[in-house]
C-alpha cells in the first residue's frame, strides 16, 4: 500500500503504509483536497472498458462475427490509429477500430451487441462499487466508446441509469448498416462529459477513465480519476490514478465520511495511489505504468478466469445464447483491407463524421 505524489517540479515522493487505518486516512485527505466538489454534487461519469468491464466489448463482438483473425486486424488498425494520435489527431482516438467493427457488423442484428453486453466480464467489485455509490447518493452516467446496445446492457447489470455510447447506424430492416452515426471517444467523449459535469460555468463532478479514448477527457476535466491506466497519457492526464484489482479500490475517494471503510477487505484497497501535481521526465512513470499494466492485464484476468470463466468461455456463452435466439452472427470474414488502405478510409470517414 503506497501513495506516490508527483510534485509540481516533477520530483516523485513515495509513502509506504503498513497500517490500514493510516492508509485510508491518507486517501480521504487526498479526496477532501481534490474531490470535495464531487462529494457535494454527487455527479460522476465513468468509462466502461477497463473500468466497469475487463474485456473489450468491441473486440468480443468482432471475434463473435468474424473469428479470432478479426482481433488480429483490430490490433493492427488500432496501432495505426495510435500513430495518428501521436501525430496530433487526438480527437481521432479509437475511431478507426470502432469503424472496423462497425463494418464487420454490417447486415447483422444489434442483438449481437446486446448479448455481448449481458455476458462480458465485469471488473471485480464493479457491482458492489456502483451499488455503494448509489447508496451514497451519486448520480452516475456511463460515457463510453463502446457500442450503445452493449453499453446499455452493461449499465443495466450494475444499475447505471444513463448511458452514452458509440451509435452504429441501423437500416430500415433492423440490421446494422456499417455507418458510425455517433462516436464517443477523444474530444467527442470530452464534449459529452463536459455537458454532464458542468453547472453555472464550473465543473462540479468528475470522470473516471483509464485509456486512450479517455485521454482528452482526463486532461480536460479537473481532478479526474484513472483506474489502472492503460496508457501513459491517461496516467499523466489524470489528477488521481488508482491501481488495484477491485473497483472497490476507488470507493474511499468518493466516501468522504468513510462509511464503507470497515466493509472493505484488504484486497479491495488500492495497491497504489498516484497524485499528479506536476509532470515527471519522459521515463519518470515507466515503472508505475508497468505496474498498472500488470494489474490490468495479468492479475485481474487471473481473478476473473477463476470467478467468471475465461474470455473464451464467455465467447462460447455468447454464441450459445445467439444460437438459442436464432440470431445470425456469421463466424468468418475475409474482406480485410490492408492497414494503409483502412487507415485512409477511416480518416476520410472521420472527416465526414466531423
Amino acid at each position: 500500500m503506497r501513495i506516490i505524489k508527483v510534485q509540481s517540479n516533477g520530483s516523485i515522493k513515495e509513502d509506504a503504509f503498513v497500517n490500514r487505518s493510516k492508509y485510508l486516512k491518507a486517501i480521504h485527505d487526498i479526496a477532501e483536497s481534490y474531490l470535495s466538489a464531487v462529494h457535494q454534487s454527487g455527479i460522476l461519469t465513468t468509462d466502461m472498458d477497463g473500468v466497469l468491464i475487463h474485456d473489450d466489448n468491441a473486440i468480443m463482438a468482432a471475434r463473435i462475427v468474424s473469428g479470432p483473425e478479426a482481433q488480429v486486424w483490430f490490433g493492427r488498425y488500432a496501432d495505426a490509429n495510435l500513430v495518428a494520435v501521436a501525430e496530433g489527431m487526438a480527437a481521432y482516438c479509437w475511431y478507426a477500430p470502432t469503424l472496423f467493427v462497425g463494418r464487420l457488423l454490417k447486415g447483422l442484428s444489434p442483438e449481437i451487441n446486446r448479448v455481448v453486453g449481458r455476458h462480458i466480464r465485469l471488473i471485480p467489485g464493479a457491482e458492489k462499487h456502483i451499488d455503494n455509490l448509489l447508496e451514497l447518493g451519486y448520480d452516475i452516467t456511463a460515457v463510453t466508446a463502446g457500442h450503445q446496445e452493449s453499453a446499455e446492457e452493461i449499465s443495466n447489470r450494475v444499475n447505471i441509469g444513463v448511458t452514452y455510447g458509440t451509435q452504429l447506424g441501423v437500416s430500415d430492416d433492423g440490421v446494422y448498416d456499417g455507418i458510425v452515426q455517433r462516436f464517443i471517444g477523444g474530444s467527442h467523449k470530452l464534449d459529452v462529459v463536459e455537458k454532464i459535469l458542468e453547472h453555472e460555468g464550473k465543473f462540479v463532478g468528475t470522470h473516471v477513465g483509464d485509456s486512450w479514448s479517455d485521454i482528452e477527457t482526463l486532461a480536460g476535466i479537473p481532478d479526474s480519476v484513472a483506474y489502472n491506466p492503460g496508457c501513459e497519457l491517461a496516467l499523466r492526464n489524470a489528477r488521481i490514478s488508482v491501481l488495484g484489482v477491485s473497483l472497490l479500490s476507488l470507493l474511499p475517494f468518493f466516501d468522504p465520511e468513510g462509511k464503507y471503510d470497515s466493509l472493505l477487505k484488504n484486497t479491495d484497497l488500492p495497491d497504489t495511489v498516484i497524485l499528479m501535481l506536476g509532470q515527471p521526465g519522459p521515463t519518470g512513470l515507466t515503472k508505475l505504468f508497468a505496474d498498472s499494466r500488470e494489474i490490468k492485464k495479468k492479475w485481474i484476468n487471473a481473478l476473473l478466469d477463476g470467478q467468471q470463466g475465461s474470455a473464451l468461455e464467455i465467447e462460447e456463452r455468447i454464441k450459445s445464447e445467439l444460437r438459442e435466439k436464432g440470431v445470425d452472427f456469421r463466424t468468418r470474414y475475409s474482406d480485410f483491407m490492408s492497414v494503409d488502405e483502412f487507415d485512409a478510409y477511416a480518416k476520410k470517414a472521420y472527416e465526414d463524421l466531423e
